[in-house]
């Protein structure tokens, strides 16, 4: 049973069409690793949150907490549940977290009570949602230069209003919204999310009373309400304009923290039109916060106050040649610690139709040479505190800014950077990137169309105080006694890591545990390369994680499956995907979410094997790449009848099935 669903789940991430279901808690204890600590991304007075690990993709797992087993305590846990899967389960929104499904456990226990043992029940109450990568809002809120600049937190405020308007228009006033409860994903779109208080009103009503008020209690003494709820909240009343309030509270407070520096930065860059954004969305928030009720704007008048000014703004050129590029954080914080590297992501977006290009460079004159970004492709320099980094369509990229290992630590301004962002006219203006390297409005003008520039400012901090940069785990420098690492993949379940090197072997390293899982040579045929004689190298690695295997793929074009047993393992199955014709090394790997298909890419020819048949050869494709680079391979991501290859130049899907 757990398998079934397992692999409904796993269609889930890739197909939202499918209706949110029932997931068994074993099934919730395998991909959370038995609700590890180290799987822990949440907390509070209600409920803890887990990350669990897919093949297709991690989701979260929400554990409402029970603190005491009495029957009123019982009563107001179930109910608090029922309500939120209630509400999750009618509603789809781009900005409403998705619900993918929900746990109810009750099990007898022996417990000792009084001194005498009796036979208790232990209830247990999962939700399961879609995992957003970015986090919750109120990191973000208070700090400019910590999240992103004013332009996406208008794009952030109008998200929020639409799936509020959503809501309301389905009866549900979430009763709850506040910066914790709305999730950002990779693009930083906002989705409402935690309903656990929300109600559903039928077609004659328009309010509710509770007896009890939960939620988030005042943040100031000064303030006469609590916190982001409304002011009537005190009497128990619930309405539509409750949730206006709480909108309001956070508009305000996104405009009264940083407006001192927003001013200053558009003031000098962009004249007064986002000053206007920011005056509007501050008027909104004052209007929003009305004590009277029947007085707050209704969110179909604020979607509409929202359109009406960004079309007033659309056309200035100073707000159009920045539309749909985005770079964050603005201020990249280190923890330094002693002969420690440590990292720092750095989000590009692009949300144009164009493909875009982007430099990073360092601009501040002390800018510390340890600093930089030391994989970046740029061949023209060896200076590697430089990034230029192709941005194609619609598309997002995480790039990591590292700071060595230093004995002493280095200023606590360590250093700026400019960022430059160039939409490009088509792909084809990116060859004439490689002979001027160098951004400005001459090559504006040969190759772009628009043009946005951004800085960033490094800086060190107290480490307690960064806990969303990465300090750089020492797996890598310790497996490197097997060669380096040419491929890498990730358990969806397991916390391992599974590495193919260039002298052949292949590793598997327990990221949380630092420790070598196992490690053996896997191609054992040796050649001569020109004057050296070598193993064959291992270039691409994945793990069939339902199988219980792994497979890698080497540069002779066979591809070896091996299956993992605890700590030992066993040969499955060596066979020869490609030969030389095909251009030797079998380079990528996709293995499909439900069926027993491996895809195998080498050259132009990609083959589609299954070894619910033997490991026969069903399918060849070849000519899928003219240019010969295809990068990437996977099935679907939206139909898993297809699988998609990624150039440097294209992005094809071919049909897959059988």
């Amino acid at each position: 049973m757990d398998g079934v669903v397992y692999d409904l789940l796993e269609r889930m991430l890739l197909d939202e069409s499918i209706e949110p279901i029932n997931v068994p808690i074993s099934l919730l204890q395998s991909i959370t690793n038995n609700f590890s600590e180290h799987r822990k991304i949440g907390s509070g007075g209600f409920a803890d949150v887990y990350k669990g690990i897919l093949q297709n993709g991690p989701v979260a797992v929400k554990q409402l907490k029970l603190k005491l087993n009495l029957p009123d305590v019982v009563e107001v846990h179930d109910k608090k549940f029922r309500q939120e899967v209630e509400s999750l389960a009618k509603v789809k929104h781009k900005n409403i977290v998705r619900f993918l499904g929900c746990c109810a456990c009750t099990q007898e226990k022996l417990s000792k009570y009084g001194g005498k043992y009796i036979i208790a029940d232990e209830r247990q109450r999962f939700l399961c949602f879609e995992f957003l990568p970015k986090g919750s809002l109120d990191k973000y809120i208070s700090d400019a230069s910590q999240g992103f600049g004013w332009r996406m937190r208008y794009q952030i405020i109008k998200g929020i209003c639409e799936g509020l308007h959503y809501l309301h228009q389905q009866k549900i006033v979430h009763s709850d919204l506040k910066p914790a409860n709305i999730l950002l994903d990779h693009d930083m779109v906002p989705k409402i999310a935690d309903f656990g208080l929300a109600r559903t009103f039928d077609d004659e009503t328009s309010r509710a009373f509770a007896s009890n008020v939960f939620g988030t209690p005042s943040l100031t003494k000064k303030k006469p309400f609590r916190g982001y709820m409304a002011e009537e909240f005190r009497s128990g009343v619930i309405t539509f304009k409750t949730d206006i309030y709480s909108l309001g509270q956070k508009e305000y407070r996104q405009v009264e923290n940083v407006l001192e520096s927003w001013s200053t930065r558009y003031q000098t860059t962009q004249g007064g039109a986002w000053l206007e954004y920011v005056r509007v969305c501050a008027e909104i928030g004052f209007q929003c916060m009305d004590s009277y009720p029947v007085k707050r704007p209704t969110t179909q008048h604020l979607i509409e106050r929202l359109d009406e000014l960004g079309h007033k703004y659309g056309s200035i050129e100073t707000i159009s040649a920045i539309q749909g590029l985005e770079v964050h954080p603005l201020e990249l914080r280190f923890p330094w610690e002693a002969n420690k590297r440590i990292e720092c992501p750095v989000t590009l977006i692009n949300r144009t139709d164009s493909p875009v290009f982007v430099w990073i460079t360092p601009t501040y004159p002390d800018t510390c040479s340890s600093l930089g970004f030391p994989y970046s492709w740029e061949k023209h320099s060896s200076d590697n505190q430089c990034l230029t980094i192709l941005l194609q369509p619609h598309s997002s990229v995480d790039n990591f800014m590292t700071m060595k290992e230093q004995e002493q630590p280095p200023q606590a301004e360590t250093g700026m950077f400019e960022v430059v962002m160039i939409a490009l006219e088509s792909l084809e203006a990116f060859d004439k990137m490689e002979s001027n390297l160098v951004p400005g409005n001459t090559m504006l003008k040969e190759v772009g169309t628009e043009m946005y520039r951004e800085t960033l400012k490094a800086v060190t901090c107290d480490p307690a105080k960064c806990q969303e940069v990465v300090v750089t785990n020492q797996v890598i420098q310790a497996c490197q006694e097997f060669g380096y690492v040419s491929s890498i993949d990730i358990h969806p379940i397991k916390t391992w890591v599974l590495m193919g090197h260039i002298d052949g072997h292949v590793s598997i390293w327990d990221y949380e545990t630092l420790e070598r899982v196992m490690a053996f040579q896997v191609t054992a045929t040796v050649f001569t390369d020109k004057i050296h004689q070598r193993r064959s190298a291992i270039h691409s690695t994945k793990f069939v994680a339902r199988e219980q295997w792994f497979a890698a793929g080497d540069g002779r074009g066979s591809v070896h499956v091996y299956a993992y047993i605890t700590k030992q393992y066993k040969k499955v199955m060596e066979f020869e995907a490609h030969n030389v014709e095909d251009n030797g090394a079998v380079h990528l790997l996709a293995i499909h979410p439900t069926d027993s298909l491996l895809l195998t890419a080498c050259g132009k020819s990609i083959k589609l094997w299954d070894w619910g048949q033997g490991w026969t050869c069903t399918r060849v494709f070849n000519n899928v790449h003219n240019d010969n680079s295809e990068s990437h391979l996977t099935v679907g991501p939206s139909d898993t009848n297809t699988f998609t290859t990624f150039s440097t130049r294209y992005v094809k899907a071919r049909d897959c099935k059988l």
